[in-house]
């Protein structure tokens, strides 16, 4: 029996061995043995060759598993965490690294998370939300309003019917309004990862105008206020915010005084802008949507004073960069010309940068044909615009 030992110091494999520690209170412990696994050693031979391979029992390594491939309705979409226990996937499928997750109960696999409205698609995916609508900014971006490039769009912001309460989650800013029943629609949009058509809950236009008076200044207010009355008015209808701009509401008042303001034809934010400086200089008021109409010929300016014949148009980049539209710019301009107008063109650098120039410029112009301000009259100073 001895020798059989010496001869075979390892048992099968499978079987049990005595410990060659001493018994723990009278009672002999086993263990059973494992063959050993061959791994890569660092360990070298005397001539600088590596020796292989060790014979040293470990753990073996574990191969990063393979996530399971997702159904086709959930490839590059955004899906309540619930969907995929009811595909069959189950909760833990959805914690795995390739899923998105960017709301608290809503996973997204391939699906754009890097604009506000793209989150806003993806927490109306949210199971168990009170009934509610975008609001403030994110409203606004959804519906397409002209916003200031500074406008904050890290919170996505919704808005709830009182006394519900708004949802707090992390990466959304939650509100409570009186909204009565029509105060929310349903928007169209369409997923860039999909091209499929999704609809969205958004405030209609007076409580969305009502809410970004809460955040918006008195200018960017106007701009938006523009869009809306134009908006309305190529579609044959009008917008009534009398009840969304009660008396007492945050915002209201800043909210009356910009819709007075606002004038219905203006097609960009700059238009906006350039009209509300000449006016605040003290210019005279211009006519928006006025068209010059010649045999054969008709064109509509930004702002213009038909009564002296002078007329601005404000040109972005594209009117610089894409030669057709510099072709198309300059015939018109000659048209102006030929028809007895005087032609201003503003740019960013008169808006964002010297506006002070841009106004005495029109001022010059203005009094070249035959504006004739009072002796106490001034041209205001003024700040540049913020885009």
């Amino acid at each position: 029996e001895d020798a059989r030992r010496v001869a075979s110091p390892v048992p099968p494999l499978g079987t049990r061995a005595r410990d060659p520690t001493p018994p723990l209170n009278g009672v002999a412990t086993f263990r059973r043995f494992s063959s050993p696994v061959a791994t890569r050693t660092d360990d070298t031979t005397s001539d600088g060759c590596s020796d292989g391979v060790s014979t040293e029992a470990t753990h073996p390594v574990r191969m990063p598993r393979v996530p399971r491939t997702l159904p086709l309705e959930l490839r590059g979409d955004v899906a309540p965490v619930a969907r995929f226990v009811e595909l069959g996937l189950g909760a833990e499928r959805a914690r795995r690294a390739d899923i998105d997750r960017p709301f608290r109960g809503v996973v997204a696999e391939g699906f754009p998370l890097d604009g506000v409205v793209s989150r806003a698609v993806a927490l109306s995916a949210r199971r168990g939300m009170p009934d509610y609508g975008f609001s403030h900014v994110t409203g606004a971006a959804i519906r397409q309003l002209p916003l200031p490039l500074a406008v904050d769009h890290r919170l996505v912001h919704v808005t709830v019917r009182h006394p519900d309460r708004s949802p707090r989650l992390t990466g959304v800013s939650g509100h409570a309004y009186r909204l009565p029943p029509e105060a929310i629609a349903r928007w169209p949009i369409i997923l860039p990862s999909t091209a499929e058509q999704r609809f969205v809950p958004v405030l209609t236009e007076p409580w969305l105008f009502a809410t970004l008076a809460t955040v918006l200044s008195l200018d960017d207010l106007i701009v938006v206020a523009d869009a809306l009355r134009t908006r309305a008015a190529e579609g044959s209808r009008s917008i009534d915010i009398s009840e969304a701009l009660a008396e007492g509401r945050r915002g209201s008042a800043r909210a009356a005084r910009a819709w007075a303001l606002s004038v219905t034809g203006a097609r960009s934010r700059p238009e906006t802008l350039m009209r509300i400086a000449l006016m605040r200089a003290g210019l005279p008021s211009p006519t928006v949507g006025y068209s010059v109409v010649e045999p054969g010929w008709r064109a509509t300016p930004d702002l213009a004073w038909p009564e002296y014949r002078v007329l601005v148009e404000y040109e972005g980049d594209h009117h610089r960069t894409d030669p057709r539209q510099f072709a198309h710019d300059l015939r018109r301009f000659e048209r102006y010309h030929d028809s007895g107008w005087v032609a201003v063109r503003a740019t960013r650098l008169d808006l964002f940068e010297e506006l002070n120039e841009f106004t005495h410029r029109m001022e010059k112009r203005l009094r070249e044909r035959g504006w004739r301000p009072n002796r106490h009259w001034q041209l205001r100073p003024l700040r540049p615009l913020h885009r």
